[in-house]
């Protein structure tokens, strides 16, 4: 029979933030993958930022402006 305490740390396949911060500066690399935006998401977050757009006050007004 094995004693929990001496099991050691059980792995699950995640990492933790402690983890991946390390494995940056040796790997150069983001632990995920950095997609580029589309013009269709670019051009939302343009007009966004120019404080354009529609502002809706609940998840209810969003899903009735949406028709859903």
């Amino acid at each position: 029979m094995v004693d929990v305490k001496d099991a050691g740390p059980r792995r699950t396949g995640l990492r933790s933030r402690r983890e991946d911060e390390a494995r940056l500066p040796a790997e150069k690399s983001l632990p995920f993958q950095v997609k580029v935006p589309n013009k269709t998401t670019v051009k939302a977050i343009r007009v966004t930022d120019r404080g354009k757009g529609r502002r809706l006050n609940s998840a209810d007004a969003l899903f009735k402006d949406l028709g859903i």
